[in-house]
């Protein structure tokens, strides 16, 4: 779903950005095959502290469901994503901090192919 907003909404939400008034905060959603039972298993972080229930528009179905993130804070560095149109595949990698517990337990359990990882913006 895209949300269009006016010149001066959108000037004012920069200006609060810049300033610190708003923090971005990012939500990404992964799909890894377990190591044991080779199934497709899921896992939610994001840049805050605590883990957090959010409520999540399913893009295939348009359903509502309830996702669990955990927080990993400011271990994760979001770079920039290409904004454009296309039907292309683009890649994204994520670094993200090995001493945070909510990574150091997806990297145990899950063998994510490259190829097979699915994040999404929530």
């Amino acid at each position: 779903m895209v949300l269009s907003v006016s010149t001066n909404t959108y000037a004012a939400l920069q200006a609060a950005r810049s300033t610190g008034i708003i923090i971005p905060r990012y939500f990404i959603w992964l799909t890894g095959i377990n190591k044991l039972t080779s199934v497709k298993e899921t896992i939610g972080i994001w840049t805050g502290q605590t883990a957090m229930t959010v409520p999540v528009i399913r893009p295939d179905t348009g359903a509502v469901v309830n996702r669990v993130y955990h927080g990993i804070g400011d271990r994760i560095k979001i770079p920039s994503i290409p904004m454009e149109m296309s039907l292309k595949v683009r890649k994204v990698s994520i670094p993200v901090s090995s001493l945070n517990s909510a990574m150091i337990n997806a990297a145990r359990a899950y063998n994510i192919p490259d190829g097979d990882l699915l994040s999404r913006w929530t």
